[in-house]
């Protein structure tokens, strides 16, 4: 009986060849997963293997797009990145060091006509999804930033907690004027003047935000206390109180730190304070240099050092506060993608868009769970003379 030939055997030489290649480099990309302690065909399953010189080649971009394209699955998306991400460096450059790696990974470059050729399109953007979808899986409040999980059990729960920390550490009194700049849908908001009895002026640049703001403000009959506003934070004039930029100094940009931080001193009144929550980084940098987020999710968006803060406020603040809320946006995250889990059956979304966002929310969360994330409450005054209380 003749022998089949398989269809590799069929292909030419060089057909081959590549494909030689590639399972050498896949190899060495397995044994890197292996040794991450990852499980294949268990915590891990890969339906397409061709992955893996993409892995090699462009890291968390091949990662996260294989994920979109079904390429591989996991019951637990957020365990196998945080156990990619703790694997130590030294580990990952010897899998890589070697001539005999970097030859491979070259050669299977080389060859592969495919790459590249067709990128992935998304056409929904983050910000432009609409109230609804967000509304779908955020807590009632529709805060789409950091919870505060100290003695609490649900995400509605964290999000009051949040608001709540937030108002204390702002020393708020009836009658006085904050600004929140970034506002997002106004809960935190429409939280403090109901809370507190202060006067609130909300900025933004999103119009379906602002709507929304608007329409809130006036089903809860605070429409007199809340002044909602398309506007830049690069426009404001006047003096406030308190001022409060939660999840929005993200997208300013380390070239323009020094130019916020101006506008918040200019803004805010002599005995003011000013709270500042953000999700920041443990490295300096330039850019965003996570190729995957800032593609698909994030394109502007940079986050913010320490260093960098402080020297941006330097000269112009004193900085009385500092505290550190990493570990609880790992599960602010888990609750969210549980939530979106619920409902995305019914949000007419594409499959690749569903699993954008489901990655996008467990591999942040493994990002703050091995604490190469962290979320940071500054708290800033301008003249205080006096030692301000952090209780």
């Amino acid at each position: 009986m003749g022998k089949h030939m398989n269809k590799e055997e069929s292909c030419s030489g060089k057909t081959g060849e590549i494909s030689y290649v590639s399972r050498k480099v896949g190899a060495i990309i397995e044994e890197m997963v292996r040794q991450a302690d990852i499980v294949l065909g268990k915590d891990m399953i890969v339906h397409d293997p061709s992955m893996w010189v993409d892995w090699a080649d462009r890291g968390i971009l091949a990662i996260g797009e294989s994920y979109m394209e079904k390429k591989w699955d996991s019951p637990h998306v957020d365990q196998v990145m945080a156990k990619l991400a703790a694997m130590p460096s030294e580990k990952k450059r010897k899998l890589f060091r070697s001539w005999k790696t970097r030859l491979l990974l070259s050669i299977a470059i080389l060859f592969n006509q495919q790459r590249g050729a067709k990128e992935i399109e998304v056409v929904e953007k983050h910000y432009d999804l609409g109230n609804e979808f967000f509304r779908s899986w955020l807590d009632k409040s529709m805060q789409y930033s950091c919870g505060c999980w100290k003695g609490v059990a649900t995400l509605d729960e964290a999000q009051f907690a949040k608001m709540r920390m937030i108002g204390e550490k702002l020393k708020l009194k009836s009658g006085m004027t904050v600004l929140d700049i970034g506002c997002g849908w106004g809960g935190l908001g429409r939280f403090l003047i109901k809370e507190y009895g202060v006067k609130v002026t909300g900025i933004n640049i999103s119009k379906e935000q602002l709507r929304w703001c608007r329409n809130a403000a006036m089903a809860e009959d605070i429409q007199d206390s809340f002044h909602s506003i398309n506007q830049s934070y690069r426009d404001l004039e006047g003096k406030w109180d308190r001022i409060v930029a939660v999840g929005m100094i993200e997208h300013v940009g380390p070239k323009n730190y020094q130019e916020f931080f101006d506008i918040c001193k200019r803004c805010l009144a002599d005995d003011g304070v000013l709270f500042l929550q953000t999700i920041g980084a443990n490295i300096s940098k330039e850019v965003l240099t996570d190729r995957w987020l800032t593609r698909y999710i994030f394109p502007r968006g940079t986050l913010p050092s320490i260093a960098q803060i402080a020297k941006a406020a330097e000269k112009k603040l004193i900085m009385e506060d500092f505290r550190n809320l990493g570990p609880d946006y790992d599960k602010t995250l888990m609750a969210w993608h549980s939530n979106f889990m619920k409902v995305k059956d019914d949000l007419q979304m594409s499959d690749i868009f569903i699993r954008m966002w489901e990655f996008y929310l467990l591999y942040c969360a493994s990002g703050f769970r091995e604490r190469k994330s962290q979320l940071w409450q500054f708290i800033f005054t301008k003249n205080n003379k006096e030692c301000y209380d952090s209780t």
